[in-house]
């Protein structure tokens, strides 16, 4: 896998020099994001490519290629791989193909053949900033820190990599598995995580061969990472039911994502919630939202309340959930954390703002990036609005504090991040 992750030299077969072409993009995004080491343009068409002298094979390079990414025809694939193969090219990722192509027994064969770990065919590619490698298709300018998604789909991993950066979501790694001829999802679970930088793991997959393996490597990885799956299809849920009680099974990548981004904050060590909110209705429905889920929501002591008394305005009220009433500024919010950050009634503090109040969600923004690292409990915002409170929780998100703009999430989120980390 360190060739596939870190490789000290790289091969583009099939480079092109038109716009949108995935040989095109693959060379761009490789020389943008910064790769160390030496490039490698391989084609028959042009004699340069950005300035870089184009080969007419792999074999007519004198050095050595560490990986070799292809994006030439499907029918060309079986002769490349040969090539490669034959060069001793130690990884290769095939961009092009179907992931149902008759090829992929071909591409297998020629794997095992030569020794050669193969990814895809209609792989998505890989993406991994910690070592400046972006041997993808996709423009991404992240620094990691985030979350590794492994994704079956070329197409919807793009969607979903779109959706995510859109929620403020970064990420450490990016594989597209494809038709899996070679390389699949356990293959790729014990690199990743052993990686500090990814916080968690996805996984979006519609197929599954071999079940067993896939199974332990699941377990073995959740030792290191929490892993959130994204099934395809009913039969691969079906088939991922010993793993339920273990890791978040879902067909919404959007809920996933949801869960994701709760380990991009503080370790929750406790189940005891404290719900702070400037509307009952809203803490309400998240009362609601715990149903079936392991956290708590406990009566708060006298003593309690006489410390947060004096921040609550008139007509609030003094239970847990706490209703600070539409009169709450961002200042009796600050209160109300700073007076309860010490107690040890509660474990975590959420903290749901409705309103569209420019002035106040700004201010609501800087007061807990400003509070982040005086309180050692998780705060957990959740901005319930329109598009300036989805950029709230935007913003918050590529700060590493986990927001949420769909209440319903919250939840479900927390309760697998309490239960990680109680079991590991």
């Amino acid at each position: 896998m360190e060739s596939l992750f870190n490789p000290k030299s790289i091969a583009v077969v099939g480079v092109s020099k038109t716009p949108g072409k995935l040989g095109h993009e693959v060379m761009n995004n490789l020389l943008r994001y910064g790769f160390r080491g030496p490039i490698y343009p391989i084609s028959h068409r042009y004699s340069e490519v950005q300035d870089i002298r184009c080969y007419r094979s792999v074999l007519d390079v004198t050095d050595e290629v560490d990986l070799a990414v292809i994006s030439a025809p499907e029918n060309y694939v079986p002769k490349v791989l040969e090539e490669l193969g034959a060069k001793g090219v130690r990884s290769t990722i095939i961009l092009s193909g179907r992931r149902m192509s008759p090829l992929t027994e071909v591409i297998s064969g020629v794997s095992r053949k030569y020794g050669m770990r193969v990814l895809g065919p209609s792989s998505l590619g890989v993406y991994y900033p910690k070592h400046k490698l972006n041997a993808s298709p996709i423009s991404l300018n992240g620094e990691g820190g985030g979350i590794a998604l492994i994704s079956e789909s070329k197409t919807l991993g793009m969607s979903m990599i779109d959706f995510a950066i859109s929620e403020g979501l970064e990420f450490s790694a990016i594989v597209g598995t494809g038709g899996k001829a070679d390389i699949e999802e356990q293959d790729l679970l014990n690199y990743l995580s052993e990686d500090d930088d990814i916080k968690s793991i996805l996984i979006h997959m519609e197929t599954l061969r071999d079940q067993k393996k896939f199974i332990e490597s699941v377990r073995n990885a959740l030792k290191r990472k929490p892993i959130i799956i994204i099934a395809g299809s009913t039969e691969i849920r079906k088939r991922l039911e010993p793993l339920r009680r273990e890791v978040p099974i879902t067909n919404d990548f959007m809920t996933a994502f949801d869960i994701a981004a709760v380990f991009l904050g503080k370790k929750i060590m406790g189940k005891r919630v404290l719900v702070v909110s400037n509307s009952s209705g809203a803490g309400n429905l998240f009362i609601e939202s715990l149903e079936d889920t392991s956290l708590e929501v406990p009566p708060l002591s006298d003593a309690f309340i006489d410390d947060t008394r004096i921040f609550m305005p008139e007509g609030s009220s003094h239970k847990n959930p706490l209703d600070l009433t539409p009169e709450a500024s961002p200042e009796i919010f600050r209160g109300i954390l700073e007076s309860s950050m010490n107690s040890s009634e509660i474990d975590l503090i959420i903290l749901i703002y409705c309103g569209s109040n420019p002035l106040n969600l700004e201010k609501l923004q800087m007061m807990l990036l400003e509070m982040r690292d005086l309180i050692d409990k998780p705060v957990i915002p959740v901005f319930i609005g329109g598009y300036l409170s989805k950029e709230v929780a935007r913003k918050l998100r590529k700060d590493r504090i986990p927001s949420y703009v769909n209440i319903a999430n919250v939840g479900k989120a927390l309760d697998f991040a309490i239960k990680y980390f109680e079991s590991h």
